[in-house]
């Protein structure tokens, strides 16, 4: 069974007009391999509650649902705050909003949905949700249980919120912020907005990436946490007072933060047979880094690169021992803190 609510449709269900807005839908689909289109114009329109349809499920996990929605206008949402809600084997979601203050949660339960590891290029992903340049003080919510999971999160402007909670195996978290541009997992061509924050958070055994990027502004916030091993992490800010704190637990991670900017801070700890590069580029900067435990074979590695003035660089490992850390700084009024504990480390110190 397929659903499709065209505008006009919307407008019955809803309100007096497709363009005036305070529309709704509440919708539900049992089953498999069902379709959804929603196209909402004008402002304070909303899909979800009454009390809480938005589903599209199936109790044998089949799935192959899609979901396709666009609202234009100001104060829309769908789902509100929460239910949303998708379950079963290769679910997709497209969700596109063009406006400020509007608002998205969704729920996947599953395998495949996203069709994994797509999101890594930020082109093609079949689970994504747009809030264009126009956004501001927009809000995204999304969580995934199950494996091979992906997501791709866009949000053009400042003051807008994305957090993305995935629980499985091989999941790929794509979010970007405050852009206009395209990326191609970070060849960058990035805009800019101020004050926006990224929240996301892996938890499983094995094998999930993270590509967050926030374009050019002021106060931004990441905050990244990864619990398992195999994990990676790719994190670029470009502005002013900008802050990315990085968390990666267990075995094999690796961690590529950048900052470009004026007092920046930067955070990264790991735990064994880590791999960690960490890189700013202007003055005022900080950079606070940490690799621990480990056995004889499984050494970490690090290097820590900050060019400009007036930069700190706090960074330890320690474990069985074989650890590495290299760290440079240029310019002037630099200060660089390092500790390691265990037998047979290698340190590199460059101040010029």
């Amino acid at each position: 069974m397929n659903l499709l609510l065209s505008t006009a449709v919307v407008a019955l269900i809803g309100a007096t007009s497709a363009f005036a807005g305070s529309n709704t839908v509440y919708f539900t689909q049992n089953d498999n391999s069902q379709t959804a289109q929603i196209n909402q114009g004008g402002d304070h329109n909303t899909i979800g509650q009454s009390w809480r349809p938005f589903v599209q499920q199936n109790g044998g996990l089949a799935g192959y649902n899609q979901l396709v929605v666009n609202q234009s206008g100001n104060n829309n949402w769908v789902a509100r705050d929460l239910q949303g809600y998708q379950s079963g084997t290769q679910n997709t979601a497209v969700i596109n909003q063009a406006g400020n203050q509007n608002d998205v949660e969704l729920q996947q339960a599953g395998t495949q949905n996203g069709i994994g590891y797509i999101a890594y290029n930020n082109g093609g992903a079949y689970n994504s949700i747009q809030q264009d340049s126009t956004a501001a003080s927009s809000k995204v919510s999304v969580l995934q249980n199950g494996s091979l999971n992906g997501f791709d999160v866009l949000q053009g402007g400042g003051s807008n919120n994305a957090s993305l909670t995935q629980t499985g195996t091989g999941g790929v978290a794509y979010v970007r912020q405050g852009t206009t541009g395209y990326d191609q997992s970070t060849g960058r061509w990035i805009g800019g907005g101020s004050n926006n924050a990224i929240a996301i958070g892996q938890n499983s055994w094995s094998g999930n990436a993270v590509v967050a990027m926030q374009g050019n502004g002021d106060g931004n916030n990441m905050t990244l946490t990864q619990d398992g091993d195999q994990l990676y992490t790719n994190a670029w800010q470009s502005g002013y007072s900008n802050t990315i704190s990085s968390s990666q637990t267990g075995v094999g991670s690796t961690a590529w933060i950048s900052q470009n900017g004026a007092r920046n801070y930067a955070q990264s700890n790991q735990g064994y047979y880590a791999t960690a590069n960490l890189t700013q580029t202007g003055n005022d900067n900080q950079i606070y880094g940490s690799q621990f435990g480990g056995q004889a074979g499984y050494s970490n590695v690090a290097t820590v690169t900050q060019y400009g003035s007036g930069n700190y660089a706090n960074y330890s490992q320690s474990g069985y021992g074989g650890n590495s850390l290299s760290l440079s700084q240029t310019n002037d009024s630099n200060i660089s803190v390092t500790a390691q504990n265990g037998a047979g480390n290698i340190l590199s110190i460059i101040q010029n």
